[in-house]
C-alpha cells in the first residue's frame, strides 16, 4: 500500500508498526490510522518505537504516549511506549 500501512498484532496490544508514505505525510493519515485502530483496545495500549526514528518518536509524543523503558532487539534500539486514554 503506498499510502499508508498499519500492522495491528492483538498479542499484548502490541502495535509494531504504522507507516504513511513520505509522500502523504503531514494530512493527518497517521493520527487518523493510529485512532482510529485503538478506538476499541482495552488500555493500556503498547508500542515500540525505533530510538532512530525521531519523527515517529516526536508523533507519538505529541499524541500522548509515554515512553516506559527503552530496549534492544533484532532491528535495533527502540522504546516501549504505551497509553492510557
Amino acid at each position: 500500500m503506498r499510502c499508508a500501512e498499519f500492522i495491528l498484532r492483538r498479542g499484548g496490544w502490541l502495535f509494531p508498526g504504522l507507516f504513511v508514505h513520505p509522500d502523504y505525510a503531514g494530512q493527518g493519515i497517521g493520527t487518523e490510522l493510529l485512532n482510529t485502530s485503538i478506538k476499541n483496545l482495552k488500555r493500556p495500549v503498547s508500542l515500540k518505537c525505533a530510538q532512530r526514528n525521531t519523527a515517529a518518536l516526536a508523533f507519538y509524543l505529541h499524541r500522548g504516549w509515554v515512553i516506559k523503558d527503552a530496549g534492544v532487539g533484532p532491528e535495533g534500539e527502540y522504546f516501549p511506549m504505551s497509553i492510557l486514554d
